[in-house]
């Protein structure tokens, strides 16, 4: 008689037994809290198997931050004045006038940011996703965006 199992990411099993009916509906059940984003199962990937063999897999949805909102941060960054005195890093050779920016995300798409001082206080760390770049004066807004993105996909593999 076969064994079925739900496997849910960081939960472990949740169902394991031969009935393939129990087996799919608690699979349904894991799938639709997935993709959820709340709890210990949400966002988190769910497998029902047959004698640990894989027959359904489920990944939820990554929502990272559009292009077009990271750049508009950016611009507003930028647009709010980099001083003078301003500095993107600790750097003692570094002379650009410029700021930190740290931006938070989950995958459930919710993200946050935060400039100037990295020292895990602020809106970017209540997310478990993070991406840190430097912002100057003539610098690429949507170039930034782009490096933002990729560094929190990056996050996730």
């Amino acid at each position: 008689m076969p064994i079925y199992s739900v496997i849910v990411g960081n939960v472990g099993t949740v169902y394991t037994g031969d009935s393939l009916r129990q087996a799919r509906a608690s699979y349904r059940e894991q799938c639709a809290r997935s993709a959820t984003y709340a709890g210990r199962s949400g966002g988190e990937s769910v497998t029902l198997t047959c004698d640990e063999d894989p027959i359904s897999e489920y990944a939820p949805p990554v929502r990272l931050p559009t292009v077009g909102s990271l750049s508009s941060l950016v611009r507003a960054i930028k647009r709010a004045g980099i001083d003078a005195d301003y500095r993107a890093s600790d750097d003692p050779e570094d002379n650009t006038p410029g700021v930190s920016l740290t931006v938070g995300w989950g995958p459930s798409g919710a993200w946050s940011y935060q400039t100037g001082d990295n020292c895990f206080t602020g809106g970017a760390y209540g997310y478990p996703h993070w991406a840190v770049v430097s912002v100057y004066r003539r610098s690429s807004s949507v170039e930034i965006a782009r490096d933002i993105r990729e560094q929190l996909l990056e996050c996730l593999y």
